[in-house]
């Protein structure tokens, strides 16, 4: 009498070769699950490095009113000039049609007052370039306010003692990928610093 032996699993050696369509199955859900857990990871390193690109160029453009204020001195320099500074022209977004295109030279031979105006109007066309949605506010600051921040993280900026009056940037813009908590699809940011001579 003939034996035949069987395997554990209780199939006989011939039937135990290549891999059964269960087991690729699984293969393919398994590499399928960490295909898409890498996907999901790399998104989300992108929106974040958009948005910290975003808010770096915010930083930037704060910084670069705040040097283009300096630059007309007398126009925004001293406790009286604080108020009436070129730059304090409230809160608006960018007109193609009012002031110099970001990075154009700004015009010859006007007066110091309607210089400084350009300068601003050509800052708030840059922020409407660099930022998706962009613009800024320039407010100054009278002694011993305190001024509280729009960007809604009840932010409050300390004034400057006088002589040197205290002006606060800000800049906002639309962030689509990475809303912010309480403003869905925004995010800004504030810089303040005195403007002396």
């Amino acid at each position: 009498m003939r034996c035949t032996c069987l395997s554990p699993a209780g199939l006989s050696p011939r039937h135990q070769r290549g891999a059964s369509l269960i087991e690729v199955l699984i293969a393919i859900v398994v590499l399928s699950t960490g295909l898409l857990g890498m996907a999901g990871l790399l998104y989300g390193a992108m929106r974040h490095n958009h948005a910290a690109y975003l808010r770096s160029q915010g930083v930037a453009l704060a910084a670069d009113v705040l040097d283009r204020m300096r630059a007309h001195g007398p126009a925004c320099a001293g406790p009286a000039m604080g108020p009436s500074c070129p730059f304090t022209q409230g809160r608006s977004g960018s007109d193609a049609s009012a002031g110099p295109a970001c990075g154009e030279p700004l015009p010859a031979g006007m007066a110091a007052p309607a210089l400084a105006t350009a300068d601003f109007l050509q800052w708030r066309n840059c922020l409407a370039q660099a930022l998706p949605g962009g613009y800024g506010a320039v407010t100054h600051v009278a002694e011993g306010v305190v001024y509280a921040g729009r960007c809604g993280n009840g932010q409050a900026v300390a004034p400057v003692p006088a002589p040197m009056p205290l002006f606060v940037v800000e800049v906002h813009w639309a962030e689509h990928r990475l809303p912010t908590e309480g403003d869905v699809g925004h995010d800004c940011v504030v810089l303040s610093a005195g403007v002396g001579t």
